[in-house]
């Protein structure tokens, strides 16, 4: 919870009429009682406690997330800066004009090696021809985990087609795009930004990152 407080302040001292939900998956490091703490302050903060859920994993956590947004829109990113919060504005406004989706494309990653991007790079060229095969849109970043989306459109979705999410995977922009009706003329959007530092820990991509991407692909 090192960085949760921080993004908090930043994203209520920028965002004055936002609604926030952070959907946690059973942490043990104090979050649940520093954004309850928050929440006194910020009525607009919601903790949604995924601790007893049967499926944990990012996916599961952020459509859980969106099933409980109240306004037209949402935007889903990550708490550790490596996504940042002022181009929230801009995913704002592309939603405002009428897109149904605005999807933060990493222009750049500077930290990461030769051995991550190429990971990226092959994950990304799997996932779009795998989009390409059910005529699904789609974008130049569809692994980026930083994006805002219509809700009643999200909704339609996960309604639908829940139970064949990838609940413990990563890739939810990846499997909303796989799960669009093929009758939805979508209107989609970019937005570059330069992939932050993480703050705290570290990002490892492991065989079950690996594994859960492969089972999302069929």
């Amino acid at each position: 919870n090192e960085t949760i407080g921080f993004l908090l302040d930043k994203l209520l001292a920028a965002y004055t009429e936002a609604r926030i939900i952070i959907s946690d998956d059973g942490s043990t490091d104090g979050t649940k009682e520093l954004v309850r703490a928050k929440s006194k302050h910020g009525p607009n903060i919601f903790f949604l406690d995924r601790a007893a859920k049967p499926v944990h994993g990012l996916t599961a956590s952020v459509l859980d997330a969106i099933m409980l947004v109240e306004t037209n829109c949402f935007i889903v990113m990550d708490a550790d800066f490596q996504h940042p919060p002022e181009k929230i504005a801009e995913i704002a406004s592309k939603l405002n004009e009428g897109y149904d989706l605005a999807v933060a494309c990493r222009s750049k990653v500077p930290d990461w090696g030769i051995h991550r991007h190429l990971i990226s790079a092959g994950a990304t060229i799997l996932g779009k021809l795998r989009l390409r095969l059910t005529g699904a849109p789609q974008c130049n970043d569809i692994m980026s985990g930083f994006f805002g989306m219509r809700t009643a459109l999200a909704k339609q979705i996960i309604a639908k087609d829940k139970n064949r999410f990838v609940g413990e995977g990563y890739k939810v922009l990846f499997e909303l795009f796989k799960f669009l009706p093929p009758e939805t003329n979508i209107k989609a959007a970019e937005v570059p930004y330069v992939f932050g530092s993480r703050k705290t820990g570290n990002s490892k991509i492991g065989i079950r990152h690996i594994l859960c991407f492969l089972k999302a692909l069929a």
